[in-house]
């Protein structure tokens, strides 16, 4: 962890950040973001479990906890990637990513925010990037310390289950995670239905 990171986290919340809440308290500390109790239940999931799964409407904020969710990810794991995801790209861009990049710029990371592709680089080898669903190969070959995939709009059908398979393939170290999140699925045909059949997942209706 850089020394800015640690600075702005403070000595007390250095000596306790392996626990279920280790996000909660990164994401208060040093973004300043007051979660509510669905949320925090998704980042005590996303600290405990490898594979998680968000199901709810629209409107209830599941981009903005994801958003958190991703620099919390960062800001606890130095030198780590997280990628993210969507069935449509612009839905990435303008839901995701918007919080995201003002959730940063209010921070105190290092690094820089840039625009295309959008992406956070707090270092060589230590950032957060968006990325087109067209090719679910790009969610392969990167190599980092920890990794995180989110994967929004799981039950649109441009998302498959090539995607997770993608995801899946880096997921090797014990902190690795995969974060999926969408509507409830209309039919079986969907990734999302097999999502919310697998036993790997666990899931939180919210």
């Amino acid at each position: 962890m850089t020394d800015e990171v640690a600075a702005a986290l403070g000595d007390d919340v250095l000596a306790d950040l392996t626990g279920p809440e280790r996000y909660i308290t990164v994401a208060d500390r040093l973004l300043g973001v007051d979660l509510t109790e669905v949320q925090r239940r998704i980042f005590r999931a996303v600290a405990e479990n490898k594979r998680v799964y968000v199901q709810s409407g629209n409107g209830v904020g599941k981009s903005f906890t994801a958003a958190a969710l991703n620099l919390a990810f960062l800001a606890r794991h130095p030198e780590s990637i997280c990628l993210a995801t969507s069935g449509t790209y612009s839905v990435l861009s303008d839901v995701l990513w918007k919080p995201l990049r003002r959730l940063y710029a209010e921070s105190e990371l290092p690094g820089r925010a840039l625009e295309s592709p959008p992406r956070i680089e707090l270092g060589d080898e230590w950032y957060f990037k968006a990325l087109s669903p067209r090719n679910p190969s790009n969610l392969e070959g990167r190599h980092a310390g920890t990794i995180a995939v989110t994967v929004e709009e799981v039950d649109k059908p441009d998302i498959t289950r090539e995607h997770f398979d993608s995801a899946e393939s880096m997921l090797t170290g014990a902190d690795d995670r995969i974060l999926a999140a969408g509507n409830p699925p209309e039919d079986d045909s969907n990734v999302a239905a097999e999502l919310l059949d697998s036993a790997r997942s666990h899931t939180v209706r919210s």
